[in-house]
């Protein structure tokens, strides 16, 4: 394979082969190499000359070599790097065998290694080139061990901080990007990242894989000695709900990251024009606050269930954000019973987040509803759409009837059929997601969910919540959660079974979240 040419030639010398994990890696690759020729895999090569334990011994066993799955990288890099959006970056991993499955595999051939270090050089260059991006200050030690302990998932020994200092201290490197970007690739390169060979006591392999599977799924980080203890006893319901309440703090924080997958908010924001000073950060982030309290905290607490998040009149506010509720209030976190306004997705946050800067576009805020919040598909506009003309219009009766005409034909039937009804629908709120009179009256359908006609978009999360175990909104939620924490999209016979337990349990989230980390 030969040297690899990296990111900046000034620290070439740097990154290639100065600390104990490029030994390591260069081994591993070698080995690799030599696998594919004789048909091995390259830890069946290791392990083959790795002195047995001796029977019914009770010591540590030698360390076990298994790859991080591409859920598991994913996962290791947001939490090492919490300000990072993945989406961003250039990740281009082997695919995993099974497809997509969360588990742990001895599997290393000569392309997973190939994808190993371009992927590592991509991410090494664009952390150095947006070191904000970082939680801490990147020309701090203290930081660089930070970094590398998160990543390595694991408490630096002092021989790991002398290779760190060792990389930093490189004459080549001048510059602090430099020597960001040289460390991250070392680190991500490194077999503590990319390999699970912590040095455990003798269980029953299957069962470290069992423990190993489940604590990064819920957690982003290998077993515990306890959860190790466990072996198969970590998969009943029993357990995983205890860990529920032990590690409420670390489940909830991806849950978080969760949340803004689930509703795509990595690529929304709430746009504002100058007419609207007095909508400050201060009030986007207390309406933030208040959605993610009721839609994410009250439900995993068992507040409330996701029938009721969808027909709920009450909602959380504060003397910040009251006004957008048609109501004042003096105290954080009181429970507002709204006349004008009744479910989760019509929170003045998701209102404001899916209109625009001055005016409401119903196109966009369609759209946006479809796809996030009620799971319908919709592709992306062609060039020149009705859509661009949307900008010069105004919200009246006249311009909503003309664009609505001008895409309820030809090509754009198929989309607007169902972009349409939604958008018109919530047009009793404006582009912040305050209560206005709606300029469109008619009752609407939306064919793809439901045959039923509804008043509003308020209207259509009630009908909505209605359906049951065949409801599109619920098989949507179900699915998003399960192709998070599983790295793999459901069957639809998955998500039969899934969705109806979820109506069985009343909608209630713990169960539900249970069966999905359970899921292989």
């Amino acid at each position: 394979m030969g040297r690899r040419k990296i990111i900046n030639p000034n620290i070439h010398k740097a990154v290639l082969g100065m600390n104990r994990a490029m030994v390591f890696f260069s081994t591993a690759l070698a080995l690799s190499l030599h696998a594919c020729s004789i048909g091995r895999s390259a830890h069946e090569i290791i392990r083959s000359n790795k002195p047995k334990p001796k029977p019914n011994s009770t010591s540590e066993s030698p360390s076990t070599l298994n790859r991080l799955t591409n859920a598991e990288y994913i996962n290791t890099l947001k939490s090492a790097f919490p300000k990072l959006e993945v989406k961003n970056l250039t990740i281009d991993l082997q695919e995993d065998f099974p497809k997509g499955r969360f588990s742990l595999t001895n599997e290393v051939s000569e392309l997973h290694v190939r994808k190993y270090l371009s992927t590592a050089e991509s991410i090494a260059k664009y952390i150095a080139a947006n070191p904000s991006k970082i939680h801490c200050t990147m020309t701090q030690e203290s930081c660089y061990s930070q970094v590398a302990g998160s990543l390595w998932r694991q408490e630096l020994s002092k021989d790991d901080q002398k290779q760190i200092a060792d990389i930093l201290s490189t004459p080549e490197l001048k510059t602090a990007a430099q020597k960001t970007e040289a460390l991250v690739y070392n680190l991500l390169i490194s077999p503590l990242f990319l390999i699970h060979h912590e040095k455990l006591k003798v269980h029953d392999s299957s069962t470290n894989a069992i423990a190993h599977r489940l604590s990064y799924k819920l957690l982003a980080k290998p077993a515990s000695e306890k959860l190790l203890a466990m072996g198969h006893e970590a998969l009943k319901e029993k357990a995983i709900a205890n860990l529920l309440s032990e590690e409420k703090t670390a489940i909830l924080k991806k849950l978080d990251k969760f949340l803004l997958e689930w509703l795509n908010l990595h690529n929304y924001e709430i746009r504002l024009s100058k007419d609207d000073s007095s909508f400050n950060s201060s009030i986007k982030n207390d309406l933030f606050l208040s959605m993610r309290k009721q839609l994410l905290y009250d439900f995993f607490d068992g507040k409330t269930n996701y029938k009721k998040l969808l027909t709920t009149q009450e909602y959380y506010v504060n003397s910040n954000i009251s006004k957008f509720f048609d109501a004042s209030a003096s105290s954080s976190n009181l429970i507002l019973t709204s006349t004008k306004r009744q479910g989760i997705f019509s929170h003045p946050f998701f209102m404001a987040l899916s209109g625009d800067s001055d005016r409401v576009s119903f196109i966009t805020r369609g759209v946006y509803l479809l796809r996030n919040a009620i799971g319908i598909s919709i592709e992306a506009a062609p060039p020149g759409d009705q859509e661009a003309k949307e900008e010069n219009a105004d919200v009246d009766e006249d311009s909503i009837e003309g664009l609505r005409a001008a895409t309820e034909q030809g090509s754009c039937y198929s989309c607007h059929v169902s972009i349409n009804p939604v958008g018109l629908s919530s047009l009793n709120y404006d582009h912040l997601g305050r209560t206005i009179d709606s300029p469109f009256k008619e009752s609407n359908k939306l064919p793809a969910a439901s045959s039923k006609a509804f008043s509003s978009f308020d209207n259509l999360q009630e009908i909505l919540a209605e359906d049951g175990r065949n409801g599109i909104i619920y098989r949507h939620f179900v699915s998003s959660l399960f192709e998070f924490y599983n790295g793999y999209q459901p069957s639809d016979k998955q998500v039969d079974t899934l969705v109806g337990g979820f109506a069985a349990d009343n909608y209630n989230f713990k169960e539900l979240f249970i069966q999905v980390i359970l899921a292989e």
